[in-house]
């Protein structure tokens, strides 16, 4: 038995395929949400299994730690690639949390004045030259060894460098703005938290992707994804040929056109009723908008013969030069840290001798520059979590290849002795996870002692605020002049952490500083000097 041109048990599994929107809907939502909860972590009592669960799914860098880790652990793309073969760029719509933001801006560009009615989505001719150029390119960058391209388009990248840049510090203060009216109410259970800000020159290009969003998604929707992200193209490539595809039934379809004005990708072409699936990002807001149920959700092998696309041959050899390009290609703690106090001593005359740094000090994990830069997409998901603010995003510090690529700032902070935290969540592999032991001897840089600059020096002053502070004492006080002492180095027991740097009180030119190293080294144990007991036969008082 046939109704409007489909059997009883096709009407069936088309009246289950309309609820197909609102579990992408809650599903993404969900995904997103955690997502930014990892970013948002101001505390850092998230557990690692569930930061490694919502990393695990996110394309691009699940496949840079599978390149340099080589563990199944790590191979979340694979699960990418295949639920794409199976049925299409779902991921773009269920897991990629910048895809879900897009969507959101979609949603509430009425209420933010953007548009005075309703949005209308119109077919968009492909642009292929553009979308795979952009692809080819990033992957050509990729194998010279500099993923500059990658960082600018990875959206993963993109919603980290947002949520942590943009987001993150109203968070902070929203937070600091409660915990002070609790306060008043004699509540403490919030409490005020320190947020060091980046230099202002790291915040234009997550502002001006931001804003170039806001203008795609409230002009062509979903546009950024068919045509600029590169990982988009790659699913577009592997979904054209998918098991389950989006077709329409033309015996069914009467060209009403509430399907087109409602796909966000611009992929449905209703003259000759067709979906460009390898642009399609799964919404099914089509299927659930076709009165007369046309649009179904089936097996490829079943939707009618389609023409030949112009770029048909064209994408089976990018696929193939891209497969072949490609196949070259713990315990959640950390200590607290403690705020050190301000030193007293400050100079009278400002330092003169600059700090001649040769190389930025990378994250500890970070094991060389080479390794560094062919795995960091500058997420900052570091930056984010980093519970001193010592890891903040370079402007030119590693040259315009390296830019938006975490460093250590001893300006802002110090490297806390006994934190691990930033090679737990990194998800690229461009960080090795550390264990506290290990931290504790992994040599980030070497520390300089520039003697013109110091107090003791100049302005004949006790100081000693960085023997003080230094964890595996490599820096330690030594008579000078008179009673003065001055600082003398051991490098073979500094990690290079900048604790001496951050607490040095001179200005401009700090009298000690740490050079970073191009390959990270590991340093010697920190000597401990015997705890002499004396007996006692009584109390001494």
């Amino acid at each position: 038995m046939r109704r409007n041109g489909f059997s009883f048990f096709s009407g069936q599994i088309l009246l289950k395929q309309i609820y197909l929107k609102s579990l992408r809907v809650w599903v993404s939502l969900l995904v997103l949400t955690c997502t930014s909860f990892v970013f948002l972590d101001l505390l850092g009592k998230l557990p690692s299994i569930f930061v490694d669960c919502i990393l695990y799914f996110q394309g691009i860098p699940s496949l840079l730690r599978f390149i340099h880790s080589a563990g199944w652990a790590s191979a979340g793309f694979i699960f990418v690639l295949l639920i794409t073969v199976l049925f299409g760029r779902t991921y773009c719509s269920f897991m990629c949390p910048l895809g879900t933001l897009q969507d959101i801006l979609i949603r509430i560009r009425k209420p933010l004045g953007m548009h005075k009615k309703r949005l209308v989505f119109s077919y968009q001719r492909p642009q292929n030259i553009l979308r795979y150029g952009v692809l080819f390119l990033t992957v050509a960058s990729c194998l010279t060894g500099s993923l500059l391209l990658l960082s600018l388009f990875d959206p993963f990248s993109q919603f980290g460098r947002i949520v942590s840049d943009m987001i993150r510090p109203l968070v902070v203060g929203v937070n600091n703005v409660l915990a002070d009216i609790v306060e008043w109410d004699g509540f403490y259970f919030l409490y005020p938290l320190e947020y060091k800000a980046p230099h202002p020159s790291t915040l234009i290009l997550p502002v001006a992707v931001f804003a170039l969003l806001l203008y795609l998604t409230a002009n062509k929707g979903r546009f950024f994804c068919n045509s600029l992200c590169p990982l988009g193209a790659l699913l577009g490539l592997l979904s054209y040929r998918s098991l389950l595809t989006i077709a329409i039934d033309r015996d069914v379809c009467t060209s009403c056109g509430r399907c087109v004005m409602l796909c966000k990708a611009g992929c449905i072409d209703l003259r000759e009723k067709q979906v460009d699936f390898s642009r399609c990002v799964s919404c099914f807001n089509c299927i659930r908008s076709c009165p007369e149920a046309a649009i179904q959700f089936r097996p490829s092998v079943l939707s009618e013969k389609k023409k030949v696309p112009r770029f048909q041959q064209e994408r089976r050899i990018i696929l193939t030069s891209l497969l072949f390009l490609f196949s070259f290609g713990s315990k959640n703690v950390y200590a607290t840290p403690t705020k050190p106090r301000k030193p007293q001593v400050k100079n009278e005359r400002p330092t003169t001798v600059i700090n001649e740094k040769h190389f930025p000090v990378i994250p500890p994990g970070g094991k060389s520059l080479s390794h560094f830069f062919s795995s960091c997409t500058a997420c900052h998901l570091c930056v984010s979590i980093c519970p001193t603010g010592v890891l903040q995003p370079s402007l030119v510090e590693y040259g315009i290849d390296g830019i938006l690529k975490p460093r250590l700032n001893t300006l802002k902070g110090f490297c806390n002795f006994e934190c691990t935290r930033c090679g737990e969540v990194c998800p690229t592999g461009a960080i090795q996870p550390l264990s506290v032991a290990e931290k504790k001897q992994t040599q980030m840089g070497k520390t300089q002692f520039i003697k013109k600059n110091c107090v003791v020096e100049t302005d004949k002053k006790d100081c000693g605020a960085c023997a003080e502070h230094c964890p595996t004492k490599a820096v330690r006080m030594v008579p000078f002049e008179g009673k003065l002492k001055i600082p003398e180095l051991d490098n073979k027991y500094c990690i290079g952490c900048g604790a001496c740097e951050h607490i040095c009180p001179v200005l401009p030119h700090k009298a000690i500083f740490v050079d970073g190293l191009a390959t990270q080294g590991t340093a010697e144990p920190p000597k401990s000097k015997p705890i002499t007991i004396v007996p006692m036969e009584d109390f001494p008082f």
